[in-house]
Parts: structure tokens; sequence; C-alpha cells
């Protein structure tokens, strides 16, 4: 006889062991979660059925208050259109303090007035178009890119707004609300800006790196630090370089008059930068004038600015060398600049000792010299006077005293061309026909004498 487990008789009786849930309770389980997904998801639904509807609420909302602003923008630029001053100034700001509401009217009745005047002048062109270029709305601040079409040019105007109860209305800038602030890096510069003037400081960005590689290949820019451009929404700023000695230059924002569309970087805002880029190269290059070294030092300064701004400086001389023997010859020069470098520079740096044989284009630097006379005749510096002519020639000596006795001459003078010529006995002269102010046409040469040009007529 032996012991029978538990188990063995469970066995012998029929009776199996079961392991796991039970299927009913596990059927209500599953139709517990069911129906708590199901409620969740209703309330989801419903939830984001509530956002949406207030969403497209507010979006509505937006929409009809941008509206009522575009359509306040078009009431101002249709009464301008037609020269209805009432209607104009009916959309202008009004403050509780009367004198400042005084001054607002005072120059929005100012800028009506221009426009009028504008469009009254047979010679120009405008087009008032109104198109809405841009709208940015905060609270109850707006600004809005209005387009104008001046001269076949189309320009953008930034144009302020305050929403009252009555509406929208025009109120004075607000360089606060110009935007989030924004830098574009390069190599060796930055442009800081806002919003309103990010298609300029891109311009401006896009542009930069040539003007390095030009002015890199005059001047050793190895010391230049990182150079900073910022673009300012000052209406009392000049543009120039900070106070602090810095390599950062300050420009107010053309949007606080108009800016160009379709040149944003436009050519009068390029010469400026470009001569404020220029003078501080310039800068620790000491001359005084008339002299052939501050002929030379601005003439480098007037061929950068031709270069960067795409527009004609004059630089006859400098650019002709440039173009027939290299910009080296540009950067020799600079090395050899001192405030008694003469003339005879350029020929030692372009590896021509010989100016004659030097193949320049020299109009620019005669009528300098021609200036040059007027101007030390002007200060009675007779020395310096008889220095720029030939007094080995006696003839020419005598019709120079005869010229710093007689005073100088008003008349501005411009070189139309100046050609070589070699005498027989091997004396290179250039003959150069001058062009006075009145219009009236000269013949004067110059000699080269001990390696410099002279006057000798």
């Amino acid at each position: 006889m032996g012991i029978k487990l538990d188990w063995e008789i469970d066995a012998r009786q029929g009776n199996t062991l079961r392991v796991g849930e039970d299927p009913d309770s596990k059927r209500q389980r599953r139709v517990t979660q069911f129906r708590f997904l199901l409620v969740l998801a209703i309330f989801v639904l419903a939830g984001a059925a509530i956002i949406g509807i207030v969403l497209l609420r507010l979006r509505e909302v937006d929409g009809a208050i941008q509206r009522q602003l575009h359509t306040t923008v078009g009431a101002e630029v249709t009464a301008l259109r037609l020269g209805d001053l009432t209607a104009f100034l009916d959309v202008q700001w009004r403050a509780e303090d009367t004198s400042l509401t005084e001054v607002w009217i005072a120059e929005q009745t100012r800028s009506f007035d221009a426009y009028q005047a504008l469009k009254q002048d047979a010679s120009r062109s405008v087009n008032l178009t109104g198109r809405i270029i841009d709208t940015t709305i905060e609270s109850q601040n707006g600004r809005v890119h209005v387009e104008e079409i001046v001269d076949g040019i189309p320009y953008g105007r930034v144009w302020f707004y305050w929403r009252f109860d009555e509406g929208w209305r025009h109120v004075p800038p607000a360089y606060g609300f110009w935007g989030q602030p924004h830098v574009a890096q390069g190599e060796r510069f930055r442009v800081s800006y806002q919003d309103v003037d990010a298609p300029i400081a891109a311009a401006i960005a896009a542009e930069l790196p040539r003007w390095i590689e030009l002015t890199c290949g005059v001047f050793d820019c190895a010391p230049m630090p990182e150079w900073t451009v910022e673009i300012v929404p000052d209406d009392r700023l000049v543009a120039g370089w900070a106070a602090d000695g810095s390599w950062r230059l300050r420009l107010p924002s053309p949007y606080i008059e108009r800016a160009r569309l379709d040149q944003p970087f436009d050519p009068s805002l390029k010469v400026t930068l470009a001569t404020l880029w220029v003078d501080r190269w310039l800068s620790s290059y000491q001359a005084s004038a008339p002299s052939d070294a501050a002929y030379l030092r601005d003439s480098i300064g007037s061929y950068l600015i031709e270069q960067l701004a795409g527009i004609d400086t004059g630089a006859h001389l400098l650019t002709s060398l440039a173009d027939n023997y290299s910009v080296d010859v540009l950067r020799r020069i600079m090395l050899l600049l001192s405030p008694q470098t003469t003339i005879a520079a350029v020929g030692q740096a372009a590896n021509q000792p010989l100016l004659g044989e030097l193949n320049a284009d020299w109009r620019d630097f005669l009528a300098y010299r021609l200036r040059a006379e007027a101007a030390l005749i002007g200060q009675r510096a007779e020395t310096a006077f008889y220095a720029l002519y030939d007094t080995t020639d006696s003839g020419v000596m005598a019709t120079a005293q005869s010229r710093f006795a007689s005073g100088p001459s008003n008349t501005l003078v411009e070189v139309e061309s100046a050609l070589p010529e070699q005498s027989a006995d091997g004396t290179v002269t250039l003959r150069a026909t001058v062009i006075h102010s009145g219009g009236a046409a000269e013949t004067v040469l110059f000699r080269l004498v001990e390696g410099v040009w002279k006057r000798a007529s």
C-alpha cells in the first residue's frame, strides 16, 4: 500500500488543472477597455473639433482684421492718387495730446503735398499702385509694406497703423515694431538686421565677398578683423563707422523712407557703403593736397569705388594700369605711397621706369595737375606752382610767371584726350585736349622731365 498524491487522485477522477484567465472575465475586460477608448476618442474628437472651431474663428477674425487694415491702406492710397487731402487725413492718427496730433498731421500734410508735386511734374511718372506686398499684425499694431512705382522703378514703403475702436489709423513709424533681429554670417563679415530689412541684408551679404576680394587685391587684409554691417531703423542715424573705432558700419534702414524692390542693394546705397569702406582703408595714408601723393591715394579710392559700386569715377590712369599690368600694380603703388611720392611711382610699380613708354591713360592725372595749378595760385604757393612746370625752358617759365601773376581761374577743366608724342631728340610729350567748363577747348603740352610729367605750355 503506497501513498497517493492529490494530483493523481484528481487525474483519476477526470479533473484537469486549468491555468490562465477565465474566458468570461477576459471578455468583460476587453469590453471595458473598448468602452474607455471609445469615450476617450469621443472626448479627443470633441476637443479637436472645439479647438478647430476656435482656430477657424480666430482665423476668420484675423482675416477680418487684416481686411479692415487693407481697406484702410487702400483708402489712404486712393486719397493720394486723387489728391483728396481731407480723405487722406481722415485715416491719420489723432492723439489725446493735441500738440502731438498737430505735429503728425503737419508731417503727413507735407508728405501728401510731396506726392502731389511729384504727380504734377511732367518729367516724372508716378504710379501709386497700392499693392500690398506684406502685412504683419501683432495685437493692436499693424505694419504694411506698400508698393509705388516712380519713373518706372518699383519702390516699397513701410507704413504703421494702430487699431482703435473706430478702426485702423496711420501712426508715426514704430521702430520697435521692425521685426525680429537676424544675422547673415559670411567669411570675415556679418550683416545684422531685422525682418523689414531682410531683402536688403540678403543683397548686401551676397555682394560683400566680392568686395573683400577686390579690396584685398589692393591692400593687405591680414590684420582686418570681422567686418560688421548693421542696418538700423533710426531716422536720426547718419551712415558711418561706429564711434568706438571698431569695424562696425551702421546704416539707417532704407525703409525709413522707401527702398527699391528690384534692386534692394540700390546704386546710391552701394556708393554710400563703398565710399565709407574705401575711406576706412585709406585713412592711414596721409598726403597733403594738391600733390602727386594725394592724387594717387584718392585715385586708388576712386578705382575701388568704381569696382565695388559699378559706377564711373573717372579713375582712368589706375584703371588702365590694372587692365594692362594687373591689379598687383595698385598694391605696389600703395606700398610705395608716402607724402613725398611722385607720379614716377606708377612706372616703378609697373616695372616700367620710363613713363613715356607706359601703356596708360593719363587723362584724369593731367586734369588733376591743371586743377592743382589753380589751387596753388589761390594759396599763393609760388614754389609748389613752378614745380609743376618745365622751368628748364625759359619760354615755359615766362608763361608760368605770367599765369601765376594773373591769379587763379575759376573754370573747371576736363581732359578729353592725352596723346603721347616723341620729338626728334627723344623727348616724350603728352598733347592734352582740355575742355573748360564754358565749353572752350585748349591744347596743353606736358613734357617728361626727370622722370615726371611737367607742364610745357
